[in-house]
């Protein structure tokens, strides 16, 4: 009797029921009050509707306000997208539940789970009321077994749209974040390949507080999965800071500082080694410092860096391509030309000494493709040695003296004068000495060459084969000598010759009839001494220049991390993971 009172009383509590008479609670119903039982279970029902919408905003309410207040939230994006999948999983689960709850009962229970393993604060007074409603309909049943409704009057499908408005939400928020990682990695892409953003008009020409529309970002970059997504004020803000203007603000910051040239950027070029070192040709490291990562798009060959020493410090390395980087020694190219005649040729450059290259990262992207050689300069030839002039020749009967002698036979009447004539030839010349050759200049010193993968760095080497990168140290090769010059030849000496003439004088007179010539040509030794190859040295006073060593490594990676630290477009959740997973990296295994 006492659970009969309790129904009536509960049916009267309704809003439009009658005062239900007593004996409607036998063992039959009268026909009215089946109806407005009826009419209670749909009230029931859609009073669990209205609960579920309402405590679907309280979700969506509770979600927005624990985003706002989350100390996570700047943390990196891998983390931020995990646990906003992890809330749109929850709910929807939550509404997949519900979607399958039987009853009243069912709903409570699957909510106050939820509630529970969400950690959430909320007044459980309406579920009272459902589960009070539902237990006295439930005892009313046992009362009546003669009364079975056909219909069903729960709309568990009804209870689940509620929940909907929580879970776009919340998706709305997890597809919020992937869209920033997608589109950083997109843009990423664009710049290191140095194609045009697509980002419309020049975001740096024009004002530059102006915000773009991520739509048109998605538009372009053909995200269609994104095609539907909601931004506020605060999204539109946020994706223009951490996403568009990490690309469109140029903070590269190049600094010739102490026989260095430093280049510090978010993305850094190769290729802009060369036009950097036009302003700093004095500098003996060059070093590149990446936030994110150091694209090698160029060659650097050893005519351009002339044996200056290379750092890369980067997270990430890019080789796009075959590619070289060398930092040996500027080869002596030039051929030195033949010493003059007589001259002993000079000794040739020694070598240029190679610089050293060390490079840091953890992760290498077409490393594979990479050459570095850091080889000593050649040394230069020797000069060849001057030949030596040829001697001159003497000249045959140059020389002409007379001498004469009278021989008196028969004094007036007959006499015979001798008249002698030298022809004298002249002596040649010796040929001259040559020069030696010079020697051949020493070799350059080799450089070291070292790629530390801090990913690896300290592991056995069983556990890592190694990066598969090409490498070459070697000593400068010594100059060839200088050939020997020619000597001078010999010249040849002249011949002399006598003539002797005889005339007969008779009565003062002379006559030619009776006259003689006598020539004579005495013995000739034309040969005069050979030129010989004179055997000295001349040495080269060209000193290859020293190039300063290498700067410690944690001081250029602390100059690095103030850039990063200082940098307002790049230190974001977007890429703090990356930032931070180098910095401990090369703190704990290089500057511990």
């Amino acid at each position: 009797m006492q659970e009969r009172e309790e129904i009536r009383e509960f049916l009267l509590e309704e809003e439009g029921f009658e005062t239900v008479q007593k004996d409607s609670f036998g063992s039959s119903i009268l026909a009215k009050t089946k109806e407005e039982l009826d009419t209670l279970s749909r009230k029931l029902d859609s009073y669990i509707t209205s609960f579920a919408e309402e405590f679907g905003s309280y979700l969506r309410n509770e979600f927005i306000e624990r985003i706002r207040n989350d100390s996570d939230e700047n943390s990196d994006i891998e983390s931020v997208i995990s646990k906003r999948k992890y809330n749109l999983d929850m709910i929807q689960s939550l509404r997949k539940q519900v979607g399958k709850c039987r009853s009243p009962e069912d709903f409570v229970k699957v909510v106050k789970v939820y509630i529970q393993s969400s950690n959430l604060t909320y007044d459980g007074t309406k579920m009272d009321y459902v589960e009070a409603r539902n237990h006295l309909l439930n005892r009313y049943s046992s009362f009546s077994t003669k009364h079975k409704s056909t219909k069903s009057f729960l709309s568990p499908a009804n209870w689940q749209n509620g929940l909907k408005g929580a879970e776009k939400a919340i998706e709305n928020e997890y597809l919020y974040q992937s869209m920033l990682q997608e589109t950083f990695l997109r843009l990423r892409e664009y710049h290191i390949e140095k194609r045009k953003l697509p980002l419309g008009d020049d975001p740096e020409a024009s004002d530059p507080e102006s915000l773009i529309d991520p739509k048109n970002v998605i538009i372009e970059l053909n995200l269609a999965t994104y095609a539907c997504l909601e931004f506020n004020k605060d999204k539109v803000e946020e994706f223009n800071e951490i996403v568009v203007r990490t690309f469109t603000r140029d903070q590269k910051n190049i600094r010739c500082d102490k026989n260095m040239l430093i280049i510090i950027d978010k993305f850094v070029f190769v290729s802009d080694v060369q036009e950097q070192l036009s302003r700093c040709s004095f500098v003996d490291s060059i070093v590149l410092l990446a936030a994110d990562t150091v694209i090698i798009d160029s060659d650097l060959d050893a005519k351009l860096l002339e044996g200056r020493n290379v750092m890369i410090l980067a997270p990430q390395w890019l080789v796009p391509g075959k590619r070289s980087l060398m930092v040996s020694g500027k080869p002596h190219e030039e051929k030195q030309e033949k010493a003059g005649f007589g001259e002993v040729g000079l000794d040739g450059k020694d070598g240029n000494p190679s610089g050293s290259f060390l490079g840091i990262g953890q992760r290498f992207q077409g490393i594979e493709d990479l050459t570095v050689q850091a080889c000593g300069g050649n040394g230069q030839d020797g000069q060849d040695g001057g030949d030596g002039r040829d001697g001159t020749d003497g000249v045959d009967n140059a020389l002409t003296s007379f001498k004469n002698e009278k021989e008196v036979h028969v004094p007036i009447i007959y006499n015979v004068e001798t008249s002698v004539k030298k022809k004298e030839g002249t002596q040649g010349t010796a040929g001259q000495d040559s020069g030696a050759g010079g020697k051949g200049g020493k070799g350059g010193a080799k450089g070291s060459i070292n790629i530390v993968d801090l990913v690896h760095h300290g592991k056995p080497s069983s556990s890592f084969r190694g990066l598969g990168f090409s490498s070459r140290e070697c000593e400068g090769r010594q100059g060839l000598p200088g050939a020997d010059g020619k000597p001078g030849e010999s010249g040849s000496n002249g011949c002399t010759t006598i003539e002797t003439t005889k005339a007969h004088e008779i009565f003062g007179k002379t006559f030619d009839v009776f006259s003689s010539t006598d020539t004579q040509k005495l013995p000739c030794n034309r040969t005069t001494p050979k030129g010989e190859v004179l055997r000295e040295t001349r040495i080269n006073l060209y000193v290859p220049r020293q190039r300063d060593s290498l700067p410690p490594v944690c001081k250029m990676f602390d100059r690095l991390m103030m850039f990063i630290d200082d940098s307002r477009y790049y230190s974001s959740k977007l890429t703090v993971k990356s930032i931070e997973a180098f910095r401990n990296n090369v703190k704990e295994k290089l500057c511990s």
